[in-house]
């Protein structure tokens, strides 16, 4: 299928490559066919330090299927999974470059050189900034995946920051996220527009893992007074059982679309 005129979202993760098309007179965040193609276990594992694809042959032969039933786009904007980045949430000092202040403050707490880092920043309400350093080296792996399938890249994004970007447009007065991948998950709550929270931690696949998810949110809910209820955003496989595991524990919790906020992206 061809979209003249739209763009193409490809977003990978342990569990499986997800496509979408984003047509023209679709309004931003909404995608059009979103498609998923299913990784074997341990192709793909995302490491903050050595290249992710463990199996590269499985992961090309994925996105490759992915491409053909996404109609063989040129271009498409690549979204990294989450587990690859340190992430802080900062306030730099008045005239200070926000690149340069995050990159002196993750950089002691990275397990890999300073200089090897890219370092992003997106706005997080106010003075704040939510900053992220990934090692260049795992990006590159991705981009020279994306070029063995001819494939070539608008641009590459990075999870969570493509989730709470989107977030942050249309945002109620009070939010608390749990933003679900794979092998890590996010926790962030927004205040008046403005992100005053966030964590990120590995998961822990098992009945283990939805108690250390319950008490990051029980810990975040608290810190609100208790009057945010969370909404799941469904990044990775079993986020519905998660959804329903808080429920069960007496959280209200939504599970949100993968699509809607992965779309933004695009």
């Amino acid at each position: 299928m061809s979209w003249l005129g739209g763009r193409t979202l490809v977003a990978l993760d342990a569990t499986g490559l997800t496509g979408a098309a984003l047509a023209r007179g679709l309004r931003r965040g909404e995608a059009a066919a979103p498609l998923r193609v299913p990784l074997p276990a341990g192709a793909l594992v995302p490491d903050p330090v050595e290249s992710s694809l463990k199996r590269p042959a499985d992961v090309k032969s994925g996105l490759a299927e992915l491409l053909d039933r996404l109609g063989r786009p040129p271009k498409a904007t690549l979204v990294l999974p989450m587990g690859l980045a340190r992430f802080e949430l900062l306030e730099p000092p008045p005239q200070t470059d926000a690149r340069e202040f995050a990159r002196f403050r993750l950089g002691p707490t990275l397990p890999f050189a300073s200089a090897e880092a890219i370092i992003e920043v997106v706005p997080a309400g106010g003075a704040r900034v939510l900053a992220a350093a990934v090692r260049r080296e795992v990006v590159a792996a991705y981009e020279d995946l994306a070029a063995s399938c001819g494939l070539g890249l608008e641009r590459i994004d990075l999870m969570p920051l493509t989730a709470v970007t989107a977030r942050r447009a249309a945002l109620p007065a009070s939010a608390l996220d749990v933003i679900l991948g794979d092998v890590a998950f996010t926790v962030c709550v927004h205040e008046q527009g403005e992100l005053r929270v966030f964590h990120q931690r590995w998961r822990d696949p098992g009945v283990a893992d939805l108690e250390r998810i319950a008490r990051a949110v029980d810990l975040a809910a608290r810190g609100q007074g208790g009057a945010v209820s969370p909404r799941v955003l469904v990044l990775g496989e079993g986020s519905a059982e998660v959804a329903a595991g808080l429920v069960a524990r007496g959280r209200s919790a939504q599970a949100g679309s993968e699509m809607a906020f992965l779309g933004a992206a695009a």
